[in-house]
């Protein structure tokens, strides 16, 4: 339960399977959070959202869930509100980190069909968000249902992760390789760079770098201890994408 029971919107309930070419996958985790019903973040950097009796800000509309043996999961919340940014509305959407042995970390969003914003939106509008745009049921007026199969890439030995086509389905994906993270972004534009700030523990600016080609590389030997907030930014055809990736050392 990801919402609490007083939380105002409508009650969805998301669920599947998380595999990868070997078959289902147990124990990976889902971090899931997103937009209150009126399209703004409760957390405690918020403060623009409407309080609720009862609930504190911190980790309200966040929560996990991890897979059983079967792979599958299930999680109940309510429907993310839209909400403006510069030049139209983000589509109502889930923030999902996946985390696994096979790839560390995996960073995308979730999407609902038929929402209007998704043409043209710089997450939502091209080819690796396809399957993450899940139709809701809407049987009941208390509880609307859908379902989201999430393919991850494979664990096959000597195999790549990033050339798996399942790596093509998301909007970030981590690996770690000792002290050096490798991170693959399948939908920026080809030739452009993306930029990296990495803060650390303490919240100061590290690091500023822009990539090339390939995955991003942060490396990560010489630093301190502890865990850093890596800040990716590239273009798509749509527009300028950010993400944030939680680095550990």
């Amino acid at each position: 339960m990801i919402a609490n029971a007083s939380e105002p919107g409508q009650k969805i309930a998301v669920s599947g399977t998380v595999s990868n070419c070997s078959g289902p996958v147990a124990n990976a985790t889902l971090d899931l959070w997103h937009a209150t019903a009126e399209g703004c973040y409760k957390h405690p950097n918020h403060n623009n959202c409407p309080d609720i009796p009862g609930q504190t800000d911190q980790f309200r509309l966040r929560g996990k869930v991890v897979t059983d043996a079967q792979g599958q999961y299930a999680f109940e919340t309510i429907e993310p509100g839209a909400y403006p940014i510069q030049g139209g509305y983000r589509p109502k959407h889930i923030h999902v980190i996946i985390t696994h042995s096979s790839i560390d970390q995996i960073i995308t969003q979730l999407y609902f069909q038929g929402d209007p914003y998704i043409k043209g939106d710089f997450g939502a509008d091209h080819s690796s968000a396809a399957n993450r745009i899940i139709p809701m049921m809407k049987t009941t007026p208390s509880l609307w249902q859908g379902r989201w199969n999430i393919r991850i890439p494979g664990t096959t030995t000597g195999l790549n992760p990033f050339s798996d086509p399942a790596a093509g389905e998301f909007d970030v994906l981590v690996r770690r390789q000792g002290a050096i993270y490798l991170m693959h972004i399948p939908a920026r534009i080809s030739g452009q760079g993306v930029e990296v700030r990495l803060f650390g523990p303490d919240g100061t600016l590290v690091r500023r770098s822009l990539s090339g080609e390939g995955p991003v590389q942060v490396d990560m030997t010489f630093l301190s201890g502890g865990a850093y907030l890596a800040d990716l930014r590239w273009w798509t055809a749509r527009g300028l994408h950010t993400e944030s990736v939680t680095l550990r050392k």
